[in-house]
């Protein structure tokens, strides 16, 4: 960092003070004369080099101001205790910032805070924790510790962390009057986990509505049993069709270029005349358009002359190649079968296939989902 000082000369013959600063070898890097006796200069050296020239002269020298290391450096001796502060200050911003200082949870309704807390600071988030935490890592840790939730969001702003939990919503099992527990919907059991009671099922079997998956009973080896009651999860496989019939006909909206027009005013929401336009009884389908205009725009009225128009929509036949339109059909064909299958339970695979029939091109989307026996199927 050079030095540099900024300084103001009085005297007489002020052209004399330039030349013995070019004869020192000090740069000149700016001057300027305020008036018929005074000269700003601003050098390329130190105030002691630059006072020592003019010492014994004519000149009065009065230093403005000053740059460079040693000037920095003394006046921040000068000021040891201030410059400690400041260090000390940013030393502990640049600490504290990388930690976690709040942390905010939001969602918990059946699972127990603490133990929520507990298993949160377990996976790296708690008060004076790094900020540099594993999201996704935090997510699975969480959701695997919790069967009641199903879905962790976190975000942090500055060293505050925010934590929203989604909870499984509780569904109803279903159950005969002995207290055993019922499949809910058809499919083929995949898993059996017995909690209390004995299975009546295994993995393989294929299973109906409302057949026995756990009785509620406690046998022993002399076939003597305790009445318990059944609990447990049972977990079953099923395949969802859903298929779409193609048959190259499609009908496309058009006007036919017969069309009624009304208008009237608004001001302050109100309109005049008060009855309003609608849609003729002769237009079986119609197409609303509306355009406004402010009346008075210079005089800062809010008055509006707003025009309705209404279009008489005839619709034609389009026949359509498959083949032009065959991918598009298949995506929106299994993007609904995706969305239908997920309200049954988790996708496994799905295949597609196309086959010709009578009435079209059939698309059918074949999903194989893993689910709960114990609960009834969502719908849509």
């Amino acid at each position: 960092m050079k030095e540099w000082t900024e300084a103001r000369l009085e005297g007489l013959n002020l052209d004399r003070a330039l030349k013995a600063l070019w004869r020192a070898g000090i740069p000149v890097l700016r001057a300027k004369k305020t008036s018929l006796r005074v000269l700003e200069v601003k050098v390329g050296c130190n105030r002691g080099k630059l006072v020592a020239l003019f010492d014994k002269s004519c000149y009065n020298i009065t230093i403005i101001r000053e740059g460079g290391a040693r000037p920095f450096f003394r006046r921040a001796a000068a000021r040891w205790g201030l410059l400690a502060g400041t260090l000390v200050c940013l030393l502990a911003l640049f600490l504290l910032s990388g930690r976690i200082w709040s942390v905010q949870v939001e969602g918990l309704e059946r699972v127990d805070a603490a133990a929520f807390n507990e298993a949160l600071a377990e996976a790296g988030i708690s008060v004076g924790a790094p900020c540099n935490f594993d999201a996704d890592g935090v997510q699975r840790a969480l959701t695997s510790a919790f069967e009641e939730i199903s879905l962790v969001t976190l975000s942090r702003r500055g060293t505050a962390v925010r934590v929203v939990v989604a909870e499984r919503e509780q569904q109803a099992v279903l159950r005969n009057e002995a207290g055993d527990l019922l499949a809910a919907a058809d499919g083929v059991v995949s898993g059996v986990v017995v909690y209390s009671g004995t299975a009546a099922v295994k993995p393989g079997d294929r299973v109906e509505a409302g057949q026995v998956l756990i009785e509620g009973r406690l046998y022993r080896p002399d076939q003597s049993f305790d009445e318990v009651g059944a609990a447990g999860e049972v977990y079953g496989v099923a395949e969802v069709v859903h298929e779409e019939v193609f048959n190259g006909r499609s009908f496309q909206p058009y006007r036919t270029g017969r069309q009624v027009s009304g208008s009237y005013l608004s001001l302050f929401g109100m309109t005049f005349p008060r009855t309003p336009i609608s849609q003729p009884e002769e237009f079986l389908f119609c197409e609303r358009t509306v355009s406004e205009s402010w009346l008075f725009p210079d005089l800062l009225l809010p008055v509006r002359l707003c025009r309705v128009t209404f279009h008489e929509i005839a619709y034609a036949e389009v026949c359509e190649d498959f083949e032009k339109v065959k991918k598009v059909l298949i995506e929106e064909a299994e993007a609904r079968a995706a969305e239908e299958a997920g309200q049954r339970g988790e996708i496994l695979n799905f295949s597609t296939e196309v086959l010709d029939t009578e009435g079209g091109k059939l698309i059918r989307v074949t999903a194989t989902v893993r689910f709960s026996l114990l609960t009834p199927p969502q719908t849509l």
